[in-house]
Formats: structure tokens, C-alpha cells, sequence
């Protein structure tokens, strides 16, 4: 377990066993401060069983005006599994169903909800629609279900190809299941290639995830010019925002870009910036969402804030979906 000295702050890896009760006293090889820890209290998801998905009502029931939002940027550790697991987690705490889709072939978003056994969309694809409701997983979290990931997911590409659009494939077996969730977030590998522009396909929304460095703005760029490329074949008008993440304002590079960020992209950012925050790595380490890890810590509250920004939408707070079934511009 990770501790910090309240006198000087340094911070130690204490092994778990050291600590036998909470009492326990411990001394800080730094400043020589002698104070107590305890295992720290853990908020502990719901425990429900994982079987199955839930099922709308019918037309007009509660996942009728589902959004579709794809989490991407071409670039790697920008935290797109990070913010699909914690946007998730916080909308489903304003009582919304949510679907996780993870389509990396790493399964990186998986393993963080602990399926170890897990189907993914080839087999859907492989064995037909019926398949759905033995590769969706209900996750330990309340409201939360997954479509999750594994090594056959490298072979969607050639299968979803036979008699059908390949850039479809994802959106063909979502647009089946999508009244039965208020939103489906999908975590994207890092790349433009099949996997994303699929998810790009699919999408109603996208959040386009940006570190403040140049080579991440490169990579909102890219996605900014496939979203324009869909908008003119598709004749879709998918929406999309940047989102500032693992962003360190105690330093001058940083704040520079960030506001060249702002203002490059204007209305087209998320007022809500996830800061560097220590507890983030520590909930990976324990397979939990930062939420249910630390609900007061700077990430936690910022998650937080970002699913109030998203669900203050107009087309959320009107009850009503964009025309053709796509999700306003967040203003």
C-alpha cells in the first residue's frame, strides 16, 4: 500500500502485511515523523451478477435517446482506457446505463473490470446477434456492462468484410442493442486505422483526448480530418470535443499549449481538464476505477464534473436527439 508522511509528504510503498492494525505506527525515513496508518477503506462497487444486459422497455423507454461516444486519439498514453473507464463509471452514478466497448486489441479496458474470460465482437460477428447476450458482461459496478476485448478482435477486420461495409461493423451490431443503454462509450486503439475509424463510424459524439504536447495535438488533428472525411461520405453530422488530460499545471509548457489548445479549438473543448493526479496509477494498480478508489481525490472530482458537462448537452436537456439520430455539439 502507498502511504505519505503527513509532516513532509514523502510518499513510501508500505507492504500490505506491515500493517496489521489500525494502530499500527510507522516512522518517516526522511523527517523521522512517527504516525499512524490503517488500510485505507475502499468504495466497493455493487455486486451483481454478470450475466446478460439489460433490455429496454420499447420505443420511447429510458435508452431510447442513447449516445454513441467514441474515446480516441491516434497517439498511445493519452488515458483513452483511463477516461472511457472513469467517464463511465461517473455517468452511471447519475443513475445512466452504460455499455464499455473495448475495441483494443490490448484489452487494456478488459482487464480493468476483471474479465479474464471474456468474448469479444468477432464472436458476436462469428455466431450472429444471439451471441449478445453471452458476450456482454455485467461489471461489478452498478449500471455498468461491457463488450469486452480479446485476441480474435484482430480478425474482425476480414470478417466483418464479407457481404457488408467494413467500416460498419461496429455500428451494425450496436445500432441493435443501443435502446437497451443511455450511453455506450467506446475505448479506441492507438491509431487511425480499422478499429477507429469503426468507432468513428458508430459514433454520435466523439471526445478527442489530448495531452498538452505537440505530437498529442498531431493526433487531435488527424482525428479532427477522419471526422470531417465521415461527415462528407456519410452525410453524418457527429459532433466532437477535446478533452485536456494528465495535464500539469505547474508547468510553463504545459499552460502554453493548453491555451493554444483553447483557443485553437474554442467552443470545441470541454471546460473540464483532467489533471495529473497521483491516485489515477495507484486505482490501476487495483483494478478500480479512481472513483471508487478515491472519491475525493483531484481526478475523481474531475471525472465527475466531466459526465455533469456531458449530460448538460442540449439534446439531453431536451429530451430529445439531433436530427438523424446524432448527438448535438456540447456547447
Amino acid at each position: 500500500m502507498i502511504i505519505t508522511c503527513p509532516d513532509c509528504q514523502t510518499r513510501f510503498n508500505l507492504r500490505d502485511d506491515a500493517v496489521r492494525n489500525a494502530g499500527t505506527k510507522v516512522r518517516c525515513s526522511r523527517c523521522r515523523y512517527v504516525f499512524g496508518v490503517s488500510h485505507p477503506t475502499v468504495s466497493e462497487p455493487s455486486r451483481q451478477p454478470a450475466t446478460g444486459y439489460p433490455r429496454s422497455t420499447g420505443p420511447g423507454g429510458r435508452g431510447s435517446h442513447c449516445v454513441v461516444m467514441a474515446v480516441t486519439n491516434q497517439k498511445g498514453g493519452v488515458a483513452k482506457t483511463t477516461t472511457c473507464l472513469n467517464l463511465g463509471t461517473a455517468l452511471a452514478l447519475q443513475n445512466k446505463r452504460i455499455l464499455l466497448v473495448d475495441f483494443d486489441i490490448q484489452a487494456n479496458l478488459t482487464s480493468a473490470l476483471g474479465d479474464t474470460s471474456a468474448g469479444s465482437l468477432y464472436d458476436i460477428i462469428e455466431k450472429g446477434p444471439h451471441a449478445l447476450g453471452t458476450v456482454l458482461a455485467k461489471t461489478a459496478y452498478e449500471n455498468v456492462w461491457l463488450l469486452p476485448s480479446n485476441p480474435k478482435l484482430a480478425l474482425v477486420g476480414r470478417k466483418g468484410t464479407n457481404g457488408g461495409q467494413p467500416m460498419h461493423v461496429l455500428r451494425n451490431v450496436l445500432s441493435g442493442i443501443r435502446p437497451d443503454f443511455d450511453f455506450i462509450l467506446i475505448n479506441t486503439p492507438p491509431s487511425i486505422e480499422f478499429f477507429t475509424l469503426n468507432a468513428l463510424m458508430a459514433a454520435d459524439f466523439v471526445i478527442i483526448l489530448s495531452q498538452c504536447e505537440y505530437f498529442s495535438i498531431h493526433g487531435v488533428d488527424q482525428i479532427e480530418k477522419a471526422i470531417d472525411f465521415i461527415r462528407h461520405k456519410e452525410v453524418a453530422d457527429t459532433e466532437y470535443r477535446v478533452l485536456i488530460t494528465m495535464y500539469d499545471p505547474n508547468k510553463t509548457g504545459a499552460r502554453v499549449i493548453h491555451e493554444k489548445i483553447r483557443k485553437r479549438c474554442k467552443d470545441r473543448s470541454f471546460d473540464t481538464v483532467i489533471e495529473m493526479d497521483e491516485k489515477l496509477p495507484e486505482s490501476q494498480i487495483v483494478r478500480k476505477p479512481v472513483i471508487f478508489y478515491d472519491r475525493h481525490s483531484p481526478s475523481a472530482k474531475q471525472y465527475i464534473d466531466l459526465a455533469k458537462e456531458v449530460l448538460q448537452r442540449p439534446a439531453n436537456a431536451s429530451g430529445q436527439t439531433a436530427p438523424s439520430g446524432r448527438v448535438a455539439a456540447l456547447h
